[in-house]
C-alpha cells in the first residue's frame, strides 16, 4: 500500500485542538498533519492568572515565541519576563514553565524537536522541589521567587551535606525594576570575600 503524501499546508480548520487546564493547544505541525517527522509546532493560549506548570521534555529541545502578552518564563533556574516578539530556548531535558504575567490572554508559539528515543514526551515535575515552593507563591514578584529558590537550595544542601551551588540569574529589566535592591536573592551578586591570612607585625 502506497503511503499518501500529506499536503504541505495546514488550514485553521485542519489544526488539531487539544484542551488542557491551562488553555487550548492548536497543533499546527506534527506527523499526523504534515510529512514531517522531526519537528512539532503548537499555538497555545494561556488565560490570565494561569500557566503551564514546571515540566521537562526528555530528548526534545523547544523554542517558545511570545505572540501576545507577557510571560514569566522559567528555563531551569533562570527566569525572565518576556513580552511580545521575544523568545526562550529550552535545551533537551531542562525543567521549564510558562506563566501568564499580564492582564490579558498570553499567546505562545512553541516549536519542538521530536524525541530521539522511546519514552514519555513530557515529565511533570510541578510537585518536586524547588518548583513546588516557587509556584506556591503565585503572582509574587520575581525577586521573592528567586529568594525562595535560593532558600530551598540551601536547605537541600544542608540535608545532603553540601553540594555545588546553582547560579541563579534574574531579569535585570523586570525583577530589578520591581523590587528594591535589598530584596536581591542571597548569592545572586558578587561572591563573598574570604578573609585572607593575617599579616605579621
Amino acid at each position: 500500500m502506497v503511503k499518501r503524501k500529506k499536503s504541505p499546508f495546514v488550514t485553521r480548520e485542519e489544526a488539531r485542538v487539544e484542551r488542557y487546564p491551562w488553555g487550548p493547544h492548536d497543533w499546527l505541525c506534527r506527523p499526523d498533519l504534515v510529512d514531517c517527522d522531526d519537528m512539532l509546532m503548537v499555538r497555545v493560549e494561556v488565560p490570565r492568572s494561569e500557566g503551564i506548570p514546571f515540566h521537562r521534555h526528555p530528548g526534545m529541545e523547544e523554542i517558545i515565541y511570545i505572540l501576545q502578552g507577557r510571560a514569566e518564563q522559567w528555563v531551569g533556574e533562570e527566569v525572565r519576563e518576556l513580552k511580545t516578539g521575544e523568545v526562550a530556548h529550552i535545551p533537551a531535558d531542562t525543567v521549564h514553565a510558562t506563566f501568564n504575567a499580564g492582564r490579558g490572554v498570553l499567546k505562545l508559539l512553541c516549536v519542538n524537536t521530536t524525541p530521539k528515543e522511546d519514552g514519555p514526551a513530557l515529565v511533570d515535575v510541578r510537585d518536586e522541589e524547588p518548583w513546588r515552593s516557587i509556584r506556591s507563591l503565585g503572582r509574587a514578584n520575581l525577586s521573592e521567587k528567586l529568594q525562595t529558590l535560593e532558600r530551598v537550595r540551601r536547605e537541600a544542601a544542608a540535608v545532603t551535606g553540601g553540594g555545588q551551588a546553582h547560579q541563579v540569574l534574574e531579569n535585570g529589566r523586570t525583577a530589578a525594576r520591581k523590587a528594591p535592591r535589598h530584596d536581591s536573592p542571597p548569592g545572586a551578586g558578587a561572591k563573598a570575600k574570604r578573609p585572607g591570612p593575617k599579616k605579621k607585625r
